[in-house]
């Protein structure tokens, strides 16, 4: 009589051992294609990144040129206001910049979604490359700067108070021409914060008040950043995934920073305190 043999044990005794050493197998065989995939998304990520970069800088390079891009108080745009890419001759048309446009936001979302295959230094570097080539591109779509500029000459200049008066108080003052039709007569919507900040920046010419605001309006988004990576850190939340949906917003990009405007300063203080 054969002596009673383990179950699944073969009478060669490697029944188990092979069995073993195909689930290892199989376990190794998907190990290699976890990792092959976390490969392709990475590229697929860095990719979305190149996507962002280039059609960032593409907004950047036409703006002065392409008239879509700029408010319409500064068609065609002056020289002191044409930004550092004001001379590259670019002209994007409609049809070119709705393509660069859509290329921006199905980069954003690509990035967003690929998040976890980048690095937090990769998606940092990215937003503050895009914010420096807004910020060095004439002001963009929106005329908000100039009646930054125009209430506090109201107060700094002239010593009337923009709380009552509108832009059309000085109609003779070279920032005039610049103000939107529409708010020509509308006296100042913001509050004394911002107001007293726009006083000592009254002094500066056009240009360099379009600089200044536009670097307060980047600045506040890196504080913005900054306090939403911290916010998802103490939530127990991915920060990468957080800076990416706030930082690299195209919306925020282009129409926030590119435009100067004072609701990044005010955002950087709500999540600051928050």
């Amino acid at each position: 009589m054969s002596a009673p043999r383990p179950l699944g044990m073969t009478s060669q005794g490697t029944g188990f051992e092979l069995t073993s050493g195909a689930l290892g197998s199989g376990a190794l065989g998907s190990g290699a294609l976890d990792v092959g995939a976390d490969r392709v998304s990475s590229r697929r990520g860095l990719s979305a990144i190149g996507g962002l970069l280039v059609s960032g800088s593409l907004v950047a390079f036409a703006a002065a040129q392409t008239g879509t891009l700029l408010p319409e108080s500064i068609r065609p745009v002056p020289a002191a206001l044409a930004g550092a890419f004001g001379a590259t001759g670019i002209d994007l048309h409609v049809g070119g910049l709705i393509a660069v446009l859509a290329l921006m936001f199905a980069s954003y979302v690509a990035v967003v979604r690929l998040s976890d295959q980048l690095s937090g230094r990769v998606i940092l570097m990215t937003i503050g490359a895009l914010y420096a080539l807004v910020l060095l591109a004439p002001p963009l779509i929106s005329t908000d700067i100039f009646s930054y500029l125009a209430y506090g000459r109201i107060g700094a200049t002239y010593g009337a108070n923009p709380y009552v008066l509108g832009p059309s108080a000085i109609l003779l003052d070279h920032v005039y021409p610049f103000i939107d039709a529409q708010w020509v007569n509308t006296p100042t919507a913001y509050g004394p914060l911002f107001t007293a900040l726009s006083y000592p920046l009254a002094h500066l010419d056009i240009a360099a008040n379009v600089i200044a605001y536009k670097a307060i309006a980047a600045i506040s988004s890196l504080v913005i950043v900054a306090g939403v990576w911290r916010a998802a850190r103490l939530r127990g939340l991915d920060p990468v995934r957080a800076v990416a949906l706030v930082g690299l917003n195209p919306v925020l990009v282009v129409y926030g920073v590119g435009g100067g405007h004072n609701d990044l300063l005010m955002l950087a203080l709500l999540v600051a305190g928050v």
